[in-house]
């Protein structure tokens, strides 16, 4: 994917308007307590970009992916396990992560504030999809759930108690005839 696609793609889904400082999806209280991590699963996976495999953030006023996290080959292989525990296979060479800062979530509406989470991460993850599709460029997602939560979180650089995982959405070029 290019640089230019995927800068569209995580901008036009996740980033905030300059004008307003609104993002394209709602949040409880405007806190946005769910941070949008970008996996990159093959060192080549953006074209234009020297981003080793691991975890990221995207910076949506300078446009940058920030390093959480870059994985050996044997943290690779403990992610993949992790990531998928029925096999290691790997659906797209990005994927999205959706982590709840529950600090965050909760400092407004205490417990109420964790379901608000949630539903946003489905907004966000309907706001992806909305994207791709519109790009109309042979881009699809889907949602996965089967992963281990504290083991991924924590092979993403992340502490579990903190900042779980929620979700993973895979993104990328549709194969033929799906």
């Amino acid at each position: 994917m290019s640089k230019k696609d995927f800068d569209s793609i995580i901008y036009n889904s996740f980033g905030r308007d300059f004008d307003s400082g609104s993002k394209r999806y709602p949040s409880a209280g405007a806190l946005y307590p769910i941070v949008p991590l970008v996996y990159i699963l093959e060192d080549s996976a953006i074209d234009g970009l020297s981003n080793l495999r691991g975890c990221y953030v995207f910076d949506t006023y300078a446009l940058s992916l920030k390093k959480i996290k870059e994985w050996s080959s044997e943290e690779y292989n403990d992610f993949l396990s992790v990531l998928n525990t029925s096999n290691k296979q790997i659906y797209s060479n990005l994927a999205i992560g959706y982590a709840i800062d529950l600090k965050k979530a909760i400092i407004k509406y205490k417990q109420r504030g964790y379901r608000h989470a949630l539903i946003e991460v489905g907004l966000m993850a309907q706001a992806l999809r909305e994207v791709l599709v519109s790009e109309k460029k042979g881009l699809g997602e889907f949602c996965w759930s089967g992963f281990d939560d504290n083991a991924l979180t924590y092979l993403s650089g992340l502490n579990p108690r903190l900042i779980p995982i929620s979700l993973i959405q895979w993104f990328g070029y549709k194969m033929e005839g799906k």
